[in-house]
């Protein structure tokens, strides 16, 4: 491929990423709008609910829903990621250093100190937003399924105070629920990027034709989120492949970044996020083996 046309296949590429960019942030942003939306709509709901069961049922099937919308918008966060990173490196490859994508500004406003502080960036204000909805349907089940218990046990009448106990336990459990999965996200960063680096080292020692019986399959399984037997299985497709069949999918396997892609290939993961691992520019970790740098 001569350089113009290299150019050019980046140029267009460059447009497609910065589409896709467009669609996943109005995406994001017509998600918010409609929780609003939702919430207004269940606290008269709930209030002019005829029954505790049908509160309840109603409360379930928006927590449900929202939990839904909190899995799509995580999904699409990593995308949006993706994106970014890929626009970022083809304006450097176009020789655009001071490019949007490029030189995007991180969220550097922190409002507070100490352990109440309050980050300025997007992701802080839409966890901000789904974390208050799915407190209020959490609030909805508690209260209710409180109102049916009281009626099963012939209580007359239920306690002024039943609600600010749902409230409180809605608030609880939103709080410890949002503590355990930051915790889970860092350990599994962690895990991922060491994951990375340590593949692709295995794999640069190792021509393509031996990486099935040598390759670092138990490595390459965690790192894709597969069973050993289809990590197994694809590295012995991959193997069988002639050179150039090679090449065109994951191009040369020489040095880092040709192990880079490999892996990709392998995994389904970005090749630069795989090399940047490779390469410690995601932070070396403390706990990186002696044969490859490992990071968190």
């Amino acid at each position: 491929m001569s350089e113009n046309d290299r150019r050019d296949m980046l140029m267009k590429e460059y447009g497609e990423v910065a589409s896709s960019f467009r669609l996943l942030t109005d995406i994001r942003f017509k998600l918010l709008a409609v929780l609003p939306l939702a919430a207004a709509a269940t606290a008269i709901v709930l209030d002019n609910a005829r029954t505790a069961e049908a509160g309840l049922i109603f409360s379930l099937f928006g927590l449900v829903v929202t939990l839904g919308l909190v899995t799509y918008n995580s999904r699409n966060d990593q995308l949006y990621d993706t994106l970014i990173g890929r626009a970022a490196s083809i304006e450097r490859q176009l020789g655009d250093f001071d490019g949007a994508f490029s030189n995007r500004p991180r969220a550097w406003r922190i409002l507070g100190s100490g352990k109440l502080r309050w980050r300025v960036d997007h992701r802080m204000g839409v966890a901000t937003v789904y974390t208050a909805s799915i407190g209020l349907w959490l609030f909805g089940v508690f209260n209710a399924s409180a109102h049916i218990g009281y009626a099963v046990t012939g209580t007359a009448a239920v306690p002024s105070w039943i609600e600010l106990v749902a409230l409180c336990l809605a608030i609880i459990l939103v709080s410890v629920g949002a503590a355990m999965l930051r915790s889970r996200k860092e350990s599994l960063r962690v895990r991922l990027r060491n994951a990375a680096s340590n593949a692709v080292h295995a794999v640069n020692k190792l021509p393509v034709t031996d990486l099935a019986e040598r390759g670092p399959i138990r490595v390459l399984a965690e790192l894709g989120g597969i069973s050993e037997t289809t990590a197994l299985a694809r590295v012995q497709h991959l193997s069988q492949l002639p050179h150039d069949e090679v090449v065109l999918l994951a191009g040369e396997h020489t040095g880092l970044r040709g192990a880079a892609n490999l892996v990709s290939y392998v995994v389904d993961l970005p090749p630069e996020w795989v090399y940047d691992c490779a390469t410690g520019r995601r932070q070396p970790s403390l706990s990186a083996s002696n044969d490859a740098p490992s990071v968190q």
